[in-house]
């Protein structure tokens, strides 16, 4: 499993059109707290290949 964050610049209240789906959500790699989407992704790998399964928002 993989959990990557899009980071966003602004939270809604300060951008200028809202980003739907968009939270506060925990980064081990780059600080506390970040705002964006936060994407769960399920890989089936072979030998030669990796496909995604399932993803969550």
């Amino acid at each position: 499993m993989d959990d990557p964050i899009c980071q966003k610049t602004k939270p809604s209240s300060r951008a200028a059109r809202a980003i739907q789906g968009c939270d506060w959500h925990f980064s081990h790699n780059d600080h506390p707290s970040v705002w964006g989407h936060s994407l769960v992704w399920r890989m089936v790998h072979t030998f030669t290949q990796a496909f995604p399964f399932a993803f969550r928002r």
